[in-house]
């Protein structure tokens, strides 16, 4: 039976030493830093982000999404960073071409696409980290929940069904139970 996390797992979410030598890799390269960006940023399925025109993230400071998973609409706020790297990517395209394009030809990319290009930055950043189209959306849970962020908050953000879907995204280490038992 073929391991459908590809060979050696799930992917992990990125620690913050890890997102910023991802970042320096794909800083230069407009398409990735907004993938990369929009990823960590908006917990967004791969799938949801690639399905967006230019003209559906240009000038917006909040994203409707209808995701293609559960059919929920989800409203999340554009932060700065999400904005500017949006801008940079959209400046010379029309509303109606992909945000997100790839390949000698110029087509929308795939999941699969997404997924490749996340184990090649992880791969190159050497942050250890499996990749795949979810890393952004777990980095996302996970750095929220080092802020403090309720289980059930990030799970809603998620729009997932249970909070065991939340905590397998988040990862909580052994390290992180045994020190519950600590003075």
């Amino acid at each position: 039976m073929k391991n459908k996390h590809g060979p050696k797992g799930p992917a992990k979410p990125l620690t913050g030493d890890d997102i910023a030598r991802v970042e320096a890799i794909v800083r230069n390269k407009p398409r990735d830093y907004a993938l990369f960006t929009i990823g960590t940023q908006t917990a967004f399925r791969g799938g949801d982000i690639l399905s967006l025109n230019c003209g559906d993230v240009r000038d917006a400071r909040e994203l409707h999404i209808r995701e293609k998973k559960t059919g929920k609409i989800r409203i999340t706020p554009l932060n700065k960073k999400v904005r500017a790297a949006i801008a940079r990517l959209c400046a010379e395209r029309a509303d109606d071409q992909p945000l997100f394009v790839g390949g000698k030809r110029g087509t929308r990319l795939t999941v699969c696409t997404l997924s490749r290009l996340w184990r090649r930055w992880c791969e190159e950043a050497g942050v250890g980290h499996r990749g795949g189209s979810h890393v952004g959306r777990k980095t996302w849970a996970r750095r929220n929940y080092e802020k403090g962020a309720r289980i059930e908050v990030i799970g809603r953000a998620l729009n997932h069904g249970s909070p065991a879907t939340t905590f397998a995204y988040i990862m909580i280490s052994d390290s992180e139970l045994s020190s519950l038992y600590e003075d």
